[in-house]
């Protein structure tokens, strides 16, 4: 399944995978690039999701994802009701402790 997902993904330019079978996909070559959002700090995660116990399986796929060794961006979205003044640094900061780096804010695209 993932190869032919993959391949549809570089031709279209885009695969949502969450935190399914993330050694699959990230070994033996399938992507060599991979855009990760990263919603909040851990603490204010489920807050920001609105999801109870959401930072887990997040927290779980970025280790995953530093464990592969595979090209990354992180982005963390700002926008109304995401984040707040005080909480928009702290994700930026959290990672960068992690020893993740490529962190970028994108903006909130109204719908």
């Amino acid at each position: 399944m993932y190869p032919e997902a993959v391949g549809r993904a570089h031709r279209d330019g885009d695969l949502h995978i969450h935190d399914l079978e993330w050694r699959e996909v990230t070994e033996g070559g399938l992507v060599d690039w991979v855009g990760f959002d990263v919603k909040a700090a851990p603490d204010t995660y489920d807050r920001v999701t609105g999801v109870r116990n959401s930072a887990a399986p997040a927290l779980r796929s970025l280790r995953l994802l530093r464990e592969s060794g595979v090209a990354h961006q992180l982005r963390t979205t700002v926008g109304p009701g995401l984040l707040d003044r005080d909480g928009v640094a702290e994700p930026g900061e959290w990672l960068a402790g992690q020893g993740l780096s490529g962190h970028v804010w994108q903006r909130a695209r109204p719908v």
